[in-house]
Formats: structure tokens, sequence, C-alpha cells
């Protein structure tokens, strides 16, 4: 999804929302048996600021299906991660940069993703590990 600042500007408009469902890329999910078993689900709102800089903030939402990291049970965990982000209109290093006066929020989301995703899949807390008998 991308918000056009330039196109917002000029229609006056210095607020709004958006909500879009996003399709991840499966290596995003590095816990082994996992997948992504719905699409990423984005929402939020945007502010344009005084210096034509974007403020977006929202939360992502996805669903993990696979096998649970310590007894291989088939599970689901959703995952629901909140954002606040800025975009400048020119490159300072620590923000998102709008390019040609558009903010594309695949990177954003792409971002979030990657911080929000779990180091394993757990069927419950206090999940026994599989009992070896020797």
């Amino acid at each position: 999804m991308v918000i056009d600042v330039k196109k917002c500007l000029k229609q006056g408009k210095f607020n709004g929302d958006f909500a879009f469902d996003f399709e991840p890329d499966a290596s995003d999910v590095d816990i082994p048996y996992v997948e992504f078993s719905t699409p990423v689900r984005v929402k939020g709102l945007f502010h344009i600021l005084e210096d034509d800089s974007l403020e977006v903030e929202g939360e992502i939402s996805y669903t993990l299906k696979g096998l649970c990291s310590r007894c291989l049970k088939e599970t689901e965990e959703k995952v629901v991660y909140a954002f606040h982000e800025y975009f400048t209109q020119e490159e300072n290093g620590e923000d998102y940069t709008c390019k040609n006066g558009q903010a594309d929020l695949a990177e954003v989301v792409n971002d979030a993703i990657l911080l929000s995703m779990p180091h394993t899949l757990l069927c419950k807390d206090g999940c026994e590990m599989i009992a070896y008998h020797s």
C-alpha cells in the first residue's frame, strides 16, 4: 500500500486511515515446520505533519500454523504487533523515506513482521518436551 503524500496535500487531507492484507514472504518465518496460515492484516492511521513528513501508526496481525517447537503437536498462534513509524521527505538514516512524495508501507510491514516473529511456536504455555524412554 502506498500513501501519496503529495496527492493528499493537494486535496487538503492531512489524516486518514488504511487497512489492507499483505502477502508475506514465506522465508520470514524461521521456525522449523511453521508457516503463515493467513495473510498479514494491516490497519492503522496516518498523519501528515507540517514539514510534509508522514506519521503512521497501526498494527499487524497474522496467524502462524505448524508443529509445536517442543512436542511436535499441530498448533496455531495469532500474533498482533503495534507499530509507530515516520516517513521523511529526505533520507536521514533513522526514519523511512518518501520516494517521489509517496510512502510505501511494504517496508514498514516487513520490518514489523520480523520484529513480531516469535522464536518458537508452542501449543500451550509450559509445554513439556517429548519424553524419550531408554
